[in-house]
């Protein structure tokens, strides 16, 4: 009876000196674990929501893009040969008898079986003038357009709804179709199709259908949060962007630190027995999605930061200035191979004016462009290839110099600022 009181004694001694044993560093310990715990929760909730809609509208654009991206009859124009019979008046008569001294480029366009000069003016208006005399086409570049839509549709008679000359992107016509200006053209149809023509090169830039606008609003708002730019600028979307995706990040880290690195220590607090479903295997479901996650996160903050650099596409064009008096060889003498001809320009290369006549393929020929001197009509020996370098220099002159096409850059390449 006297050991069994000493006994309990005892245990009782030892069950009030314990606690005396425990360190203060595990206190202090166990209530940086419950807080590292709490805030995992915490961004874990404010991040649930762009993540899912981040995730959709991510796996949307496979989907919408390869599978289900509505189709259109052709996508590029078929090129023809030149018939020259149909020429009866050089560019330099045609453009005299306009009273233009200046322009940038000029190339054939056939629509309705006929043949017109395409001429881009200084300020860049694009005229048309008929190639047998001269004449200007009233609202030729609208025209074009809408020939160019028709071709690209093979519709020739579904009612025109729209038409009008867009000069910057925006939701439904996006910075990735890189062309502008461009037409966009609307036709009265049960898709409501809108097609962009880009007419200076007779190019389609993009086609959309009602599903497909349906799905760049959802995607615009949801994946690139523009609703944030109609608020304020696009400096606070991108960093808004990067701070939740920054948060999400932290997500991760602190979900491996806990159910990865220091589980030993962070799983006392936890009684997974007590969890139903899924919960019962977050921590492996957190482990296997962490280095995705965390490359989610990095790569997101990636793209976005790469908005906010300056866009330099607009500035890597040369678009020099023509003087018509300086193209001293007729148009209609050239030295052209009719069978093979299917259109015909002119580039500046420094102080030298060059035809630049472009040739299909044949039988025993190979498409080719060639050159021919504006003076005298001489070949330019392998003129593409050099004039391709001088371009090549230019632009890299350009993206190299802050103010762009400098006129430093240019007169080191023996040219003259225009």
């Amino acid at each position: 009876m006297e050991n069994k009181k000493i006994n309990s004694f005892q245990q009782t001694e030892l069950s009030i000196r314990e606690p005396d044993t425990q360190s203060p560093n595990d206190g202090l310990l166990n209530n940086i674990k419950q807080n590292i715990f709490k805030w995992h929760r915490t961004i874990g909730l404010i991040t649930i929501t762009p993540v899912i809609f981040w995730c959709l509208s991510g796996l949307m654009h496979p989907f919408l893009s390869h599978w289900f991206k509505p189709e259109i009859a052709r996508q590029v124009l078929e090129t023809k040969v030149v018939d020259q019979q149909k020429t009866e008046i050089s560019i330099q008569d045609v453009l005299t008898k306009s009273h233009i001294d200046e322009f940038k480029s000029f190339r054939f366009v056939e629509w309705n079986g006929k043949t017109y000069y395409q001429v881009k003016l200084v300020d860049d208006e694009i005229r048309y003038y008929d190639t047998s005399h001269g004449n200007e086409i009233k609202n030729g570049d609208k025209l074009y357009a809408e020939f160019l839509a028709r071709y690209f549709l093979d519709d020739q008679k579904s009612i025109l709804k729209s038409i009008k000359l867009q000069t910057e992107f925006d939701q439904q016509y996006k910075y990735v179709n890189r062309l502008l200006p461009v037409w966009k053209v609307s036709f009265n149809r049960a898709d409501e199709m809108d097609v962009y023509v880009e007419t200076s090169s007779s190019r389609l830039g993009t086609f959309n259908t009602t599903s497909r606008k349906v799905f760049l609003w959802a995607f615009d708002n949801f994946h690139n949060w523009s609703f944030i730019n109609r608020v304020t600028n696009n400096t606070t979307r991108v960093t808004i962007m990067v701070i939740m995706l920054s948060v999400i990040s932290l997500s991760a880290l602190s979900g491996l630190l806990i159910y990865g690195l220091f589980w030993r220590r962070f799983g006392k607090l936890t009684n997974t027995h007590q969890k139903k479903g899924l919960r019962k295997y977050h921590r492996q479901i957190g482990i296997a999605t962490a280095f995705i996650t965390l490359t989610f996160g990095f790569s997101g903050g990636f793209h976005a930061t790469r908005k906010l650099e300056p866009n330099r596409l607009p500035e890597m064009i040369f678009d020099p200035i023509i003087r018509v008096n300086d193209l001293q060889t007729s148009s209609l003498s050239l030295s052209i191979d009719d069978e093979r001809f299917q259109n015909l320009s002119v580039v500046k290369k420094g102080k030298e004016y060059f035809f630049q006549v472009f040739y299909g393929d044949s039988e025993d020929k190979a498409s080719e462009t060639i050159y021919l001197n504006a003076n005298d009509g001489s070949v330019w020996k392998n003129g593409d290839n050099e004039y391709a370098q001088y371009l090549g220099k230019k632009f890299l002159a350009a993206l190299s110099d802050e103010k762009g096409l400098s006129g430093e850059c240019c007169e080191e390449m023996g040219e003259r600022r225009i």
